[in-house]
């Protein structure tokens, strides 16, 4: 009885850590930091977490890994409708499309765009925060397109086993670049709290943070 406890106890731990890691709480972190260096009102903080958790289910929804389990099927649309209500702009539409367009990073016609997406999606939501002029709302499209880039580069042997068309497949990339896309995530938070105020310790809290949760998602 003793053992099946244990085993039990250990499956749930290997759930819990399962769940946790398709949150990337590397990428909450890092988007923590963007929030800060826009200076945005808590009521706006938790509207763009909501969407960007919201669009996290839902990429998980849609792509529905076997060794990632499954999230409740109503929880991103529970999200994503919170952070509309809270929001409430024109840019949170340009942000729901760039979404669902990256969600369809399987199609091979969508996969080899798919970082610009995912750059589309901060730019939108910056925009709606500090206008499309600001040298911020264009930092944050073209680090999140590099280094969701990256992302691919890191991904490459897992996408060609799975038939996605990114550009380094395409490209004919037969080895993964491992830690690339983890110092692409460094740097942009970096980046982000070079525009803040805030203490080199919580940099550096925040670096720890990012580099302790990122293998926690299950690849």
């Amino acid at each position: 009885m003793s053992e099946f406890k244990r085993d039990l106890s250990l499956s749930s731990l290997a759930s819990f850590f399962n769940y946790l890691g398709q949150l990337r709480i590397y990428s909450l972190i890092d988007l923590v930091f963007l929030l800060i260096a826009l200076k945005v009102s808590l009521y706006v903080f938790i509207g763009i977490l909501f969407l960007h958790i919201g669009f996290i289910l839902y990429l998980e929804h849609q792509h529905n890994h076997t060794y990632r389990l499954r999230f409740p099927s109503f929880l991103w649309i529970v999200l994503i409708i919170t952070g509309i209500l809270i929001i409430w702009k024109m840019e949170v539409l340009g942000f729901l499309i760039a979404s669902y367009l990256y969600t369809k990073k399987k199609d091979s016609s969508f996969a080899p765009f798919s970082p610009f997406f995912r750059g589309a999606q901060l730019f939108f939501l910056v925009a709606g925060v500090i206008g499309y002029l600001h040298i911020l709302t264009w930092l944050a499209f073209g680090a999140t397109l590099t280094r969701n880039a990256a992302g691919d580069l890191r991904d490459v042997e897992k996408d060609r086993k799975e038939h996605l068309r990114t550009f380094p497949v395409i490209l004919g990339i037969k080895r993964n670049l491992s830690h690339v896309h983890l110092i692409g995530l460094l740097l942009t938070t970096i980046l982000w709290w070079s525009f803040t105020d805030i203490s080199l310790l919580y940099l550096i809290i925040g670096l720890l943070l990012e580099v302790l949760t990122y293998h926690l998602t299950p690849r």
